[in-house]
């Protein structure tokens, strides 16, 4: 009897070893197959954003906004393959140490560049919608370039600890991992990267929606449709990993950490691939925009929401009058 019972017990346990198997492989094929699909959408995506930037258009403040997201999420896509091949290779890493290094270094410094990027455009716009007359006097191409450069030693600064603490350990199966001893980095990057630019994030939208409201300046709802699938699809693609991590540190170990973190991953990649969705499509025409040209298309997705040439004398834009006088543009909430 004790023996059948110790039996079936056994049994049950292979039998719960191989559906956890199971369903750890599938979920390493599927998340294969996300990253795979990012790296060729983000590559083709943002490597056709660079060239119309750089080659055809001219280089508007939005238009150095755009390209400087563009590159972040290209190079970010680039660094895939590596991460990629290592998955299908079970983990193992065949690029050395310093590669092991210096690719979670650029994943982790083009992640941070995005979403300080991301933060900037939400603040050029609110003060582009709040100070009009500032903006059309020091709204600058060389201000826009000093800020990009900012970002950029921000971004490498804060993302250094991820070159430092990256490693190879074992000596047949060689793995790329992480060690921080303490989790203090995990913590800050949550911080700096997630909770303190979707503070500014909302901060400078519901300013936004208050600003359009006392002045009614417009009734469509196209303003309010980017503003939340903005702040939405941020908070979507950044809140799962950054709590899985957390979660992983601070909680118990379960399936919730072994497979929640996965997909947590793959939320946050699709944010690079998102952006021009949001940016381009949603609350402009989509049809005609996808009958024109990519260039086309591009440039009135980039369109300047001041223009220092036409800023009194536009004839393609609706202007109202505060209350002290300043001239405040439709193209500013579109």
């Amino acid at each position: 009897m004790s023996n059948s019972v110790n039996n079936n017990s056994h049994e049950v346990r292979v039998n719960v070893t191989l559906v956890e198997d199971n369903i750890q492989y599938s979920l390493k094929i599927f998340q294969i197959t996300i990253f795979s699909l990012v790296c060729f959408l983000g590559t083709i995506g943002n490597g056709l954003v660079i060239w119309f930037c750089l080659i055809r258009m001219e280089k508007t403040v939005n238009v150095i906004w755009f390209l400087n997201l563009a590159i972040a999420d290209f190079t970010f896509a680039m660094s895939l393959p590596f991460i990629i091949t290592s998955m299908i290779l079970d983990y193992h890493w065949p690029f050395g140490d310093f590669l092991c290094k210096f690719i979670w270094f650029l994943f982790f410094l083009n992640m941070a560049t995005s979403v300080l990027q991301l933060m900037v455009i939400s603040l050029d716009r609110c003060v582009s919608v709040v100070f009009p007359v500032w903006c059309h006097n020091y709204r600058t191409r060389r201000l826009a370039l000093v800020v990009v450069l900012i970002i950029w030693v921000i971004s490498a600064t804060l993302t250094l600890p991820s070159y430092i603490f990256r490693r190879t350990v074992g000596n047949d199966g060689i793995a790329c991992i992480t060690y921080y001893g303490k989790t203090w980095v995990p913590m800050m990057r949550f911080i700096l990267f997630f909770l303190v630019p979707f503070i500014i994030i909302i901060s400078c939208y519901v300013t936004i929606v208050l600003r359009i409201k006392d002045k009614t300046i417009i009734k469509s709802s196209k303003p309010f449709r980017l503003i939340i699938s903005v702040v939405t699809s941020f908070f979507v693609c950044w809140f799962p990993y950054h709590f899985s991590v957390l979660f992983g540190i601070y909680g118990t170990k379960n399936n919730f950490s072994r497979f929640g973190n996965p997909v947590s991953v793959d939320l946050m990649l699709f944010n690079s691939c998102i952006n021009p969705i949001l940016y381009v499509f949603i609350g402009r025409d989509f049809k005609q925009k996808f009958c024109g040209s990519i260039q086309t298309m591009l440039e009135k997705a980039f369109t300047e929401d001041l223009d220092k040439t036409d800023f009194k004398k536009s004839q393609h834009h609706m202007y109202w009058e505060d209350t002290s006088g300043t001239a405040v543009s439709e193209s500013l909430v579109v």
